[in-house]
């Protein structure tokens, strides 16, 4: 009788183990994954870093340029001052 009940609460312990073993198993696969999906996380966080730096320089060199119709504008402004001032010169030669 006390073999059997000894053989039983063995039983009971090694059940127990096992179940504690596939827990802890279990405990450090979620982990692992957690770890990895933060890693991950924190790769895509880098990466939309970049791409928001990248589009702010972007952003940056595009104010600081000219546009081609801004300088046509210019051109013209500058040709039609340049064209009244020589007018104005012949003018005041002639007379």
């Amino acid at each position: 009788m006390y073999d059997q009940e000894y053989s039983e609460q063995g039983k009971r312990q090694k059940e127990r183990e096992r179940l504690n073993d596939e827990a802890d198993a279990a405990l450090a696969t979620k982990k692992a994954l957690n770890d990895a999906e933060d890693r991950r996380l924190a790769a895509e966080k880098v990466k939309l870093a970049d791409e928001k730096r990248k589009i702010e320089a972007s952003r940056q060199a595009n104010q600081n340029h000219l546009t081609v119709s801004q300088l046509i504008i210019y051109s013209s402004v500058f040709i039609a001052i340049a064209i009244a001032i020589i007018l104005f010169f012949k003018s005041i030669s002639s007379t």
